[in-house]
């Protein structure tokens, strides 16, 4: 039983057009609802499958990398430029003693590990700071590399290091009192 149906017949037509067009619109809701969950559904599933095989693509490239054969025909496996992180624990002591018994550098010194840091491809740069990506000490106060870079005893983490720790070496013959300056 419809609404129209109790209506007079003068009415009972215009009730009925009108309950057909409502019926049409839900109908075109719906229909324009279904056609937008397709449609998500279809870029979703889109998306998945770009970044599937973005995955695929860099871990076919690392793959390739490793297995590069070497001049003898061997597959080379290439370590990692930096140092396997040490845990806060084991970095504890190194840290004190680094800050407490190391000097400060020469400026010469300075300059010369800042210029190694800067065309390093592992420097991290966060606002005005800059970080070694490689040491594993995150991104604090201490860390900087306009700090670490003071101290004497402060090395750089890379397999082989771009410096090593310096040490203001001992006068001898021909040399002037304060030393040379050397890192090692």
């Amino acid at each position: 039983m419809s609404i129209c149906d109790g209506l007079p017949l003068n009415l009972r037509g215009a009730c009925v057009d009108a309950q057909q067009r409502e019926d049409q619109a839900r109908i075109g809701r719906e229909t324009e609802a279904a056609l937008r969950q397709k449609e998500i559904k279809r870029v979703t599933e889109q998306k998945a499958l770009h970044v599937q095989q973005r995955t695929t693509e860099a871990a076919r490239d690392v793959e390739i990398q490793k297995n590069a054969p070497t001049e003898h025909g061997a597959p080379s496996i290439q370590p990692s430029p930096c140092q396997p992180n040490k845990s806060w624990i084991e970095k504890g002591p190194l840290f004190l003693k680094t800050i407490l018994m190391s000097r400060k550098v020469p400026a010469e010194v300075l300059a010369m590990r800042d210029a190694a840091c800067n065309a390093c491809p592992h420097m991290i740069r966060r606002g005005d700071g800059r970080f070694c990506g490689c040491c594993g000490c995150g991104q604090w106060l201490m860390a900087e590399l306009g700090i670490k870079n003071l101290f004497s005893q402060w090395f750089c983490p890379m397999t082989p290091p771009r410096f090593g720790a310096w040490k203001r070496s001992k006068p001898g013959r021909g040399q002037s009192k304060e030393g040379d300056l050397k890192t090692v």
